[in-house]
């Protein structure tokens, strides 16, 4: 059985690396993400000797030395030292809400309409169709054919050495939802629940959460851990019978030169940022600092194909 301390730790250890990515881990932890995710860097795990302001700066060098405009950065009760401050008196701006829930799986049971079907993606039309629900959903870049194969292989070796899966799910038979899950220390990781905007409501994400769940007992798991979106898979995941463990909002900072993340006039209000966590529990914020840089740099970008979840961010 996970304890409260084991989730907490298993949830700040989260991290995304996307396929054809760049990372480096000085201070905290940076992913530069591939142009078909939108590029930018993602920054998070604090774990420094120097000061919010100067770990800020740093992230920030690093972010211009990529040729990367934009920094995500998610805070976490965890980060030494807490950049929350330094981040919103930069002139942060809250642009996302996700919680954290988790639950044990055993005796867990998610009911989905009869009308929806759920299914392990195992084929290269599966992974395409699964590709035209993220496309609108994610506002990324189509697979090619390249990178469809490069995806379906991910999904078989996934499913082949017991790490996860992807799910889909259909509506009368046309695919309109997916999901992924990932089994890391008995813990099976729930993430990249998208469904099309048309089919929102009407059981698709029910349906993809059973199926992960189904699949990740089957694999070992015995704790389900996942962030959702406040304004719409949290509400199920409560129902569900999980846990809300801590929320996480993504803020915007924006700077408008290319000094590392210029700090916002001192007479410029601080942006608000809402407290979503009930007293004592841990926090996690998102902030995104724009125009890093005033234009691109010649940093190798390479083609990039996809990506597979090893770990993120909100789905």
């Amino acid at each position: 059985m996970h304890t409260v301390d084991d989730i907490m730790r298993a949830s700040a250890a989260w991290v995304w690396f996307p396929r054809d990515s760049d990372q480096v881990k000085s201070e905290l932890q940076l992913v530069r993400y591939p142009e078909r995710f939108g590029g930018g860097v993602r920054g998070s795990q604090v774990e420094s000797s120097l000061g919010a302001a100067d770990v800020l700066d740093h992230a920030v060098e690093r972010t211009r030395a990529w040729g990367e405009s934009r920094l995500t950065f998610w805070t976490n009760a965890s980060d030494s030292p807490d950049l929350e401050g330094e981040l919103r008196r930069r002139g942060a701006e809250h642009i996302d809400t996700v919680a954290v829930f988790a639950r044990p799986i055993d005796g867990l049971s998610v009911e989905a309409p009869p009308h929806v079907t759920a299914e392990v993606v195992r084929t290269l039309e599966q992974v395409r169709e699964v590709d035209a629900v993220n496309v609108p959903v994610w506002e990324q870049r189509p697979l090619d054919d390249e990178g469809l194969q490069e995806e379906l292989a991910e999904v078989v070796s996934g499913l082949e050495s017991g790490e996860g899966a992807r799910v889909l799910a259909r509506l009368d038979g046309v695919a309109v939802s997916t999901g992924g899950c990932t089994i890391v220390d008995g813990f099976v990781r729930l993430w990249g629940a998208a469904t099309l905007p048309e089919a929102r409501g009407r059981g698709a994400y029910r349906a993809v959460l059973a199926e992960r769940l189904r699949v990740g007992a089957e694999l070992g798991a015995t704790t389900a851990l996942v962030k959702g979106r406040i304004s719409t898979s949290a509400r199920i995941l409560a129902r569900a019978g999980f846990t809300h463990m801590a929320t996480s909002v993504p803020t915007c900072s924006r700077s408008r030169s290319a000094a590392p993340a210029a700090s916002a006039s001192p007479d410029a209000p601080a942006p608000r940022v809402r407290n979503h966590f009930s007293r004592g529990k841990p926090r996690q914020n998102a902030f995104l600092v724009r125009n890093v840089v005033s234009r691109r740099m010649g940093a190798r970008r390479g083609r990039a194909r996809g990506a597979r979840r090893v770990g993120q961010t909100v789905p």
